[in-house]
């Protein structure tokens, strides 16, 4: 067992650890528990009231209200991660019957981890008046209904006060694709629009196939979320969207600052105008192409859409399985290090 700088990593028995180190650690502010055997191996993280970090890696025992219990006494407490456990079918269903319900006053950011029922119960437990960003992963061959009811549940409980979301989908969510079925981001994209202030979007779709996106699906986040800072829509794609998303967005969203695409068709449209969003805030943009697409076409074309970007960009581009993926960030001018340096 060791600690150190609040973490603790699984050598021993926690219980005995945290217990040895408490009255020396009341102001703890920062705490990290690997693995967690048991609900008494952390009984006495509610002693460490002045908690604003908290992370478990993974939770190895039966859901329970007792875990709320242990958080309730942190009412300074902004970050959570959860990691719940993951197991086979037969032991994911195993959530408890009831919901108690618990308040997290000053909760923040939020990050789960594991089956979509047990994030679903967790979530219908806890109360988070303050919630502003929330990260989901499910790695569990979890069933598409059960996904659904995670992402409606957490639409309702999160939706007024949410501004960041981050969601990783496994390909089994959305079983095979084809060509004429709805996109895979449509499809999630639909039970995501009740939510009114997200400035942030990132949804990865593991690369164990591949997962379906339109230009109209792009099309649909922009007029959704016009105030979006921050776009990102990865993974592997069955069907590619086309590079005139990328003045379309930039026209739907005039305040983002990051955009992350995926792999894109390499053609690009000749209609487009120069310079039609010069003043637009986009600081840093990341495109995947084939490999065989000559790099200083897609630049032209970005300095003709961006001329924010312009002289004062650096370009990385590195391949990945026959895919370049080319970065675009703007670099500080030599005013804004100045001002940034004196303050003035």
């Amino acid at each position: 067992m060791s600690l150190w700088r609040g973490e603790i990593a699984k050598k021993g028995d926690a219980e005995v650890t945290l217990d040895a180190f408490c009255s020396h650690l009341l102001d703890l502010e920062c705490l990290r528990v690997d693995k967690v055997p048991n609900l008494g191996a952390i009984s006495l993280i509610p002693r460490f009231t002045m908690l604003r970090t908290l992370q478990f890696g993974e939770l190895r025992f039966p859901l329970s209200g007792s875990l709320l219990k242990i958080l309730s006494p942190l009412p300074n407490l902004e970050r959570l991660s959860i990691g719940f456990p993951v197991e086979t079918r037969s032991v994911q269903d195993e959530v408890p019957s009831s919901t108690p319900s618990s308040i997290l006053p000053s909760l923040q950011d939020l990050a789960l981890m594991g089956c979509s029922n047990k994030m679903r119960w967790f979530l219908q437990c806890i109360q988070t008046p303050q919630l502003r960003s929330l990260a989901i992963e499910d790695p569990t061959e979890s069933y598409f209904e059960e996904y659904c009811a995670l992402v409606e549940t957490m639409v309702d409980k999160c939706a007024p006060t949410l501004r960041s979301l981050s969601i990783r989908v496994e390909d089994h969510v959305f079983g095979n694709e084809t060509e004429d079925s709805d996109s895979s981001v449509a499809r999630l994209l639909q039970r995501l629009l009740p939510l009114p202030d997200i400035q942030a979007i990132r949804i990865h779709f593991a690369e164990l196939r591949s997962f379906t996106v339109y230009d109209s699906d792009f099309i649909t986040i922009g007029r959704a979320w016009s105030e979006l800072k921050h776009l990102e829509i990865s993974g592997s794609t069955y069907h590619r969207p086309t590079m005139s998303i990328l003045p379309e967005v930039a026209g739907l969203c005039p305040q983002l600052i990051s955009l992350v695409l995926p792999l894109m068709e390499q053609e690009i449209p000749d209609d487009y105008t120069s310079d039609t969003h010069a003043k637009h805030t986009l600081q840093y943009l990341q495109i995947q192409v084939e490999a065989h697409m000559l790099e200083y076409q897609v630049t032209e074309f970005v300095d003709a859409l961006f001329s924010t970007l312009g002289a004062h960009k650096t370009i990385c581009s590195e391949v990945r399985e026959d895919v370049e993926v080319v970065s675009f960030e703007r670099k500080p001018t030599r005013w804004e290090v100045d001002w940034y340096l004196t303050g003035c």
